[in-house]
């Protein structure tokens, strides 16, 4: 998957609103979204939407996958059975999210909603633009590890990381200046079934830290893989 985009602000997302106040029920229909940016290599996204309620977040819903659009039809309703006067506390927070069959998936953006500021007196219709993703996600860290009982080792392997959150002008995260202030921090612990588990020992690996840890983290760090 390629890096989330940031939502243009003409992306609109509609939603109905409908009280039914003898059953405490808010029912919200998710009709369509417009204009999602591409989140696929192929031009597309499999956009859909999770939506519920805060603060408790008891509930929550699910649309169906809509492969392959950015102009998504949905028309899909679901309903939160709450009593009424709790309505006015409640926010409503719809995120839109491009499914990936094989990965994680990336969320498109969300929107919230307080629902003490709409008119629940009747039924009410609109589009609200849909905001970009709280930056949340530092990226994923692909490590293998292999065990072995009769030597007492266990070996660990950085493959590969992705996805990672941009930290330069240009969009990019390296060395020299950002690899001063990462290091890495492996902790083997006794796992213990029924209680919590005793940690042996730990050691930590970076260009600010001493003895083989920094030295190997430079050795790294002059060699780098192209």
């Amino acid at each position: 998957m390629p890096f989330i985009r940031n939502p243009c602000k003409f992306l609109k997302l509609e939603r109905k609103l409908h009280k039914l106040i003898t059953l405490f029920q808010l029912t919200v229909c998710i009709i369509q979204a417009e204009e999602l940016p591409a989140m696929d290599l192929g031009g597309t996204s499999d956009p859909y939407v999770k939506l519920f309620l805060l603060p408790d977040k008891k509930k929550k819903f699910q649309t169906k996958v809509q492969r392959k659009s950015l102009n998504p039809v949905f028309n899909e309703s679901f309903t939160f059975k709450i009593p009424f006067n709790e309505i006015g506390g409640q926010t409503l927070v719809l995120n839109v999210f491009d499914f990936d069959r094989f990965g994680k998936h990336d969320q498109i953006g969300q929107i919230s909603i307080p629902l003490g500021k709409i008119d629940l007196t009747a039924t009410t219709e609109n589009t609200a633009l849909i905001e970009s993703p709280p930056e949340n996600r530092l990226g994923e860290v692909c490590l293998a590890l292999r065990y072995v009982p009769n030597k007492n080792k266990l070996s660990v392997v950085v493959m590969e990381c992705k996805n990672l959150k941009k930290m330069d002008v240009l969009g990019l995260s390296g060395y020299p200046e950002k690899m001063q202030k990462v290091h890495l921090h492996v902790t083997v612990s006794d796992y213990d079934r029924v209680g919590s588990n005793e940690r042996i020992g730990q050691i930590i690996i970076g260009e600010n830290t001493t003895g083989a840890g920094q030295k190997q983290w430079l050795d790294m760090i002059a060699t780098p893989r192209r």
